[in-house]
Formats: C-alpha cells, structure tokens, sequence
C-alpha cells in the first residue's frame, strides 16, 4: 500500500493577518491532498472558524494544484460580515 505524503501545518493566525494587511489580494493558504478536506477548509474560513474571524469577513475557494487542492482565501472586509439593516417604511 502506497504511503500518504506528509502534509505540513498551516499557521492560521499568520495568513489570516497576512491576508488582512492587503485586502482583496487572493493567496493560497493550504495545499491539501484530499479534495473534500480543502473543501471543508474554504467552507471553514468562510465561517469564521480558526483565526478568519468575523464570519464573512474572509473569501474562500478551492482550485486544483500539482501538489493536491489549494486553498485560497482573501480578506473581503468585516463590513461584508455584516448583514444590511432592512429598510422600514
């Protein structure tokens, strides 16, 4: 049976800082082996888990690299975690 390749840590608090520093710029965060597990990454930093606080605050995605699946993630801003006021007549 084929051996898994070792995967390295992500320092979340760093690249979520990174991230904020230049807003809108889109970097990779993670490579992951497995497909589902970037998946569940991107939806994690899309909700505000690990350091991608507030929820919405972050944008997230995934896209085939040569290693596996990549993460890429962008600081969008906290004004888009929150919700518009609804208007009232």
């Amino acid at each position: 049976m084929p051996r898994r390749k070792p995967t390295t840590r992500t320092d979340h608090q760093a690249a979520a800082e990174g991230l904020r520093e230049i807003p809108g710029l889109a970097l990779t965060v993670a490579v992951c082996p497995a497909p589902y597990t970037a998946a569940t990454l991107a939806w994690d930093i899309r909700h505000g888990r690990y350091a991608y606080t507030p929820a919405g605050a972050y944008s997230a995605y995934t896209e085939l690299a040569e290693d596996g699946t990549a993460v890429v993630a962008r600081y969008v801003g906290e004004t888009a975690a929150v919700e518009p006021e609804l208007e009232t007549a």
